[in-house]
């Protein structure tokens, strides 16, 4: 998990930016997908580096790219 309760998943469909609950970590879902249409060079993710200022780089089977975590319009989450 990342400071802001992102957890980032390399799939074949490309970045998959998940919110995690502190309360309940079992209870995660997929709240957006970056890919081609948003920068990557492809939807196949290999690679994931460690989120700073929300952008990423990204390694895809095509080549590397910086992913805006902001273009995955999170939905906000309560503070604890």
């Amino acid at each position: 998990c990342d400071p802001a309760g992102r957890v980032l998943m390399g799939s074949t469909n490309g970045l998959l930016v998940a919110r995690v609950p502190r309360a309940d970590s079992a209870s995660w879902s997929v709240q957006a997908v970056l890919g081609r249409e948003d920068g990557l060079p492809s939807n196949v993710v290999t690679a994931i580096g460690v989120p700073f200022n929300d952008r990423v780089w990204v390694g895809t089977e095509y080549g590397v790219a910086i992913a805006d975590l902001r273009r995955a319009k999170l939905p906000p989450v309560a503070p604890i």
